[in-house]
């Protein structure tokens, strides 16, 4: 009653005796009680209602991503994804200036400082389409060291294992909203309102996190094993020694879809 009703407590009690071990009984205490139970009932139930919106936001969310792990299994050939996936990345980077320490910042990061496709000082002076079309011919030039079958599946493992790994990262922070999302209703500001706007702009972020690590993955990959690019099937052991240099595991999802595609 003190939480839900505490305007008619306190002035119920302040015409009542000191405290006493003697229970309170009247119509007037049934009523205030009925009050509160009412007000509590309702405060669970908005309650309830918020956590189902928030977990609608986060539905629409998943399908979106769901949608594009489907799309790159689905794919028979994943280069025109990838290279999409790069131009995205490497094209606001070679827009900025040759002398912004930015773009020189980028490019390392985007090659994971190692393993420079030219000197960091001939990067840097390349324009927005020069350095994309040279990142795309890089890209593809080192495409064709493996045979078709086995960069498609690389691909389709880096791609997933990426999104997989982000995406959790991405509702562990959700979750950290959520639980102080609720404050914001004692500055009347509607919480849904707040955690739609809030996890939107998280939800891009995340897309563009995922986009340039799977972008780096691409342009860092290591050498095959066998210089043999006239093999016309798919070498599930060059796969999976590809993802265990890069430090990750061949998604046994896309292998599994892979073998009943070509089966």
């Amino acid at each position: 009653m003190k939480q839900f009703d505490s305007r008619r407590w306190e002035k119920f009690r302040s015409k009542k005796r000191p405290e006493t071990d003697r229970p309170l009984k009247g119509r007037f205490v049934k009523k205030v009680m009925r009050y509160a139970q009412e007000a509590r009932e309702a405060h669970n139930f908005d309650v309830r209602k918020q956590l189902l919106q928030f977990d609608e936001v986060l539905h629409l969310q998943s399908q979106k991503i769901y949608a594009e792990r489907f799309k790159i299994i689905s794919l028979t050939d994943t280069k025109t994804f990838t290279e999409q996936i790069i131009c995205g990345i490497v094209s606001p980077i070679f827009a900025l200036a040759a002398s912004d320490e930015r773009k020189k910042s980028a490019i390392y990061e985007l090659f994971d400082g190692i393993a420079l496709p030219k000197r960091i000082v001939s990067l840097t002076k390349l324009n927005e389409n020069e350095g994309t079309a040279f990142l795309l011919q890089w890209y593809r030039d080192n495409r064709l060291r493996f045979n078709m079958y086995s960069i498609n599946e690389i691909e389709r493992n880096l791609f997933i294992e990426t999104i997989d790994e982000q995406w959790i990262e991405y509702l562990y922070e959700v979750e950290t909203i959520k639980e102080g999302i609720g404050l914001q209703a004692y500055g009347q500001i509607n919480p849904l309102v707040t955690f739609q706007s809030e996890t939107s702009a998280m939800y891009n972020q995340f897309i563009e996190t995922c986009n340039k690590i799977y972008a780096r993955k691409i342009l860092t990959m290591p050498a095959p094993s066998s210089t043999d690019e006239t093999t016309l099937a798919l070498d599930v052991n060059e796969v999976k020694r590809v993802m265990r240099e890069m430090g990750l595991e061949s998604n046994e999802e896309v292998m599994v879809h892979l073998s009943k595609h070509k089966s």
